[in-house]
């Protein structure tokens, strides 16, 4: 590969002129500049590829997905501490408002980490109706309502857990005050 002078375009061994700005080709690279060149070269196609990936997952979406993570470990964490400061007559409400937050956190972690097996789990769904399913791409309609479903999910599971530690917290208080005139 030679390297333009004048413009710093790579062009291939067999050319004499520059194609970009018509200058004399001199300088050869050197094999360890080759090496970088097509490193720089198959890093900028696969960045260029995940743009062309309608399943891609943006930086938004790991971040989503890793809060998800977190907001499952918290809730259990909670779960644990609630259960064993409170002996509740509704323990079967506190339950059920655990198992939903985890699930839509967990929901939330796949949706948004996870997409090509929503897909995948679509596909065969659509498999019952199409022939030929492994050809089908997903939809505008389909990407976006995967996002805003992710996204709404996410709320509605931070909205539980704030719920969650809001009562926990407001339960250990109230029985701070009531338990010393007990």
């Amino acid at each position: 590969m030679k390297k333009c002078d004048k413009c710093d375009r790579i062009q291939s061994n067999s050319r004499i002129f520059c194609v970009d700005c018509g200058e004399r080709l001199k300088i050869r690279l050197s094999d360890e500049e080759v090496d970088i060149f097509n490193k720089e070269t198959e890093r900028i196609i696969e960045k260029e590829s995940w743009k062309n990936d309608p399943l891609h997952i943006s930086v938004l979406d790991k971040i989503i997905g890793y809060l998800s993570l977190a907001g499952i470990a918290a809730t259990i964490l909670f779960s644990f501490v609630y259960f064993h400061d409170h002996d509740c007559d509704y323990r079967a409400l506190v339950i059920l408002t655990f198992i939903v937050a985890i699930i839509f956190f967990a929901c939330c972690f796949l949706g948004a980490l996870y997409p090509k097996m929503g897909w995948e789990l679509e596909k065969i769904r659509l498999s019952f109706t199409i022939h030929n399913v492994s050809d089908i791409t997903p939809s505008d309609y389909y990407l976006v309502s995967r996002k805003i479903g992710t996204y709404v999910c996410f709320f509605i599971s931070v909205i539980v857990l704030v719920m969650i530690i809001s009562s926990s917290i407001a339960g250990i208080c109230l029985y701070s005050l009531i338990a010393p005139h007990i």
